[in-house]
């Protein structure tokens, strides 16, 4: 056992991570690195553009009335700037409402939607440059995916949503950007961990609640923890996990030692479907066995689902809300079939209502398959089979679903997803010129001319 004496003399995880934090430069960066960040902020921006009409975007922008009026940041898409952490909220309720973001697997999370609400809230009130705002934004996925990983030892005793270890990440982006030092930077993630959020995720799911993972507040908190370090404000520290285990955790110390040396940005996802992860795989697997066989809706019998144990509590039938719809799997699988296709116009109250729909998704059944549990959380994979109504079962399985890393969806399909969902906003031109200036963003000297683009 570590003693207290022992532990003392030891360099503690926080600090690492502060160090990580204070000392990357951006020419030490991977090439690869810059290029999935600009692919992640392109992905960030379609899909903040997309998700405007969403009633969790309408009722969560209520919050900048407490806020006060500001320039400091823009809100993307809106035409309306806000103070730094209504920006924040704002562009992470944008994000993250209609869960169509790119995700990590082993931190059961979603960066974008907390880093960039963070980064361009605060690049823009700051005048940082296009490097820099690359660099704190690679520092915050780094950040927030190994923290991630370090809390899902727990996820299936007791999931939190991942606006928990969101915080980490969020705070070393901010504390970065507002040029915090080492152990200003300690302070911060200290902060940011003490007051984590912590969701019921699986209740607010079973509720149709939009809070669902607490992305949103946890960017809030992870850029508050940074201002208040700025300050002087104090907090125990930081563990980069669960606030109640050690700083000297020496399981923590393998996960956060390779800052710098291994970049977790690289293997992030991106998602063809509004819907949470853990939907995607059946959607998937289904689509294949209609296109493969030439089936018909009409000629459905059945559909069996197999899958991973959490994914099962996803088995709504009649969900009375756009957030139901992105967690259950009978629905969405349903809707997917009987529109033919599964995207932002099919996020909306008349698909809800759908009566085809409603009558497919009742055919729907769901089941644990034990060998595709076994590799949750690394995979999220799911096993369909249809049967018709001739008897025919028509089976399909999917263990790597669309947009996993290096996947042609995940560069490709990432481009033709931001041209859909710009150019329905904003026009094809515009689209195409946001387009254009993430491609180049590390050769220009500010970040004028993207915000100039973003506000709609």
């Amino acid at each position: 056992m570590t003693s207290d004496k022992v532990a003392s003399d030891m360099v503690s995880n926080d600090m690492l991570a502060a160090s990580f934090v204070c000392n990357a430069e951006f020419k030490h960066l991977p090439v690869g690195a810059v290029q999935m960040a600009k692919r992640c902020l392109l992905d960030f921006v379609g899909v903040a553009l997309g998700s405007r009409s969403m009633p969790a975007v309408e009722s969560g922008f209520g919050f900048l009335l407490a806020l006060g009026a500001s320039d400091d940041a823009t809100i993307i898409g809106c035409n309306r700037k806000a103070p730094v952490i209504g920006a924040v909220w704002a562009n992470s309720i944008l994000g993250s409402a209609m869960d169509f973001e790119d995700g990590y697997y082993p931190s059961v999370g979603h960066p974008a939607s907390v880093i960039f609400p963070v980064t361009l809230a605060i690049a823009e009130r700051q005048g940082s440059n296009a490097q820099e705002f690359l660099t704190a934004s690679i520092i915050g996925y780094e950040i927030c995916a190994r923290a991630g990983m370090l809390m899902t030892k727990t996820y299936r005793e007791r999931p939190r949503g991942s606006g928990g270890s969101s915080v980490y990440g969020a705070a070393s982006a901010a504390s970065r950007l507002l040029g915090l030092g080492c152990r200003q930077t300690q302070k911060a993630l200290g902060i940011a961990g003490a007051y984590m959020t912590a969701v019921p995720v699986l209740k607010s799911h079973a509720h149709e609640a939009m809070i669902k993972g607490g992305i949103p507040w946890g960017a809030v908190v992870g850029t508050a923890a940074a201002f208040l370090a700025d300050k002087g404000f104090t907090g125990p520290p930081a563990t980069l996990q669960d606030p109640y285990e050690s700083e000297y955790d020496p399981n923590a110390r393998q996960v956060i030692a390779s800052l710098g040396q291994e970049y977790e940005i690289l293997n992030v996802y991106f998602k063809r479907y509004p819907s949470c992860r853990w939907t995607h795989a059946a959607l998937d697997a289904a689509a294949n066995i209609m296109l493969e066989h030439k089936l018909t809706v009409d000629r459905i019998a059945s559909i069996r689902v197999e899958t991973f144990k959490e994914a099962t509590a996803l088995d709504m039938r009649r969900p009375a809300s756009l957030e139901g719809v992105q967690f259950s799997i009978p629905y969405s699988v349903a809707l997917l079939l009987v529109e033919g296709e599964f995207g932002v116009a099919q996020m909306s109250l008349a698909c809800l209502k759908n009566p085809t729909v409603q009558g497919l998704a009742d055919k729907v059944q769901l089941h644990v398959a034990p060998d595709l549990d076994e590799m949750f959380p690394g995979r999220r994979p799911a096993r369909v089979t249809i049967t018709d109504d001739r008897g025919v079962a028509l089976t399909s399985e999917v263990i790597e679903v669309h947009g996993e890393p290096g996947s042609d969806f995940a560069t490709r399909g990432v481009d033709d997803k931001f041209r859909r969902l710009a150019a329905d906003r904003l026009g094809a031109a515009q689209a195409e010129e946001i387009h254009q200036t993430i491609l180049k963003l590390e050769n220009l000297s500010s970040l004028r001319a993207l915000m100039s683009l973003l506000k709609g």
